[in-house]
């Protein structure tokens, strides 16, 4: 079993997002071999820059905020309460809408590779 409190975990900005914070509950860093879990802040004014995971499945989870998710077939805003799923090689642009800072859970299978910029 492995148990961790959230809010003690290291918050990372990730690579190729802007002001978006990451603590890793499950991954890589600590000996998951099927999925990743991250605890995300994003900022007001942060983002994810147009990317895609050739081979991870990503669901989001939205706890507090608006995210506005943009892919080539949908750009919709989610709220606190609601969750979405992005696809395997779907490139997709996550931002806050500006109104406040955004809180949201990401789950990935199989363990995120960090995608390419499109």
């Amino acid at each position: 079993m492995y148990s961790v409190k959230v809010s003690t975990l290291p918050a990372k900005e990730l690579p190729m997002h802007r002001r978006v914070f990451a603590r890793e509950i499950w991954g890589p860093g600590t000996g998951a071999m099927k999925c990743t879990v991250l605890h995300n802040v994003i900022l007001a004014d942060g983002a994810a820059d147009m990317h895609v995971h050739e081979e991870s499945e990503h669901v989001f989870i939205i706890i507090k905020g608006e995210l506005r998710c943009r892919t080539d077939a949908e750009d919709r805003v989610y709220g606190a309460g609601e969750a979405f799923v992005v696809l395997p090689g779907v490139p997709h642009e996550v931002t806050s809408t500006g109104k406040e800072d955004g809180e949201y859970y990401v789950v990935s299978t199989p363990p995120i590779k960090w995608g390419q910029k499109i």
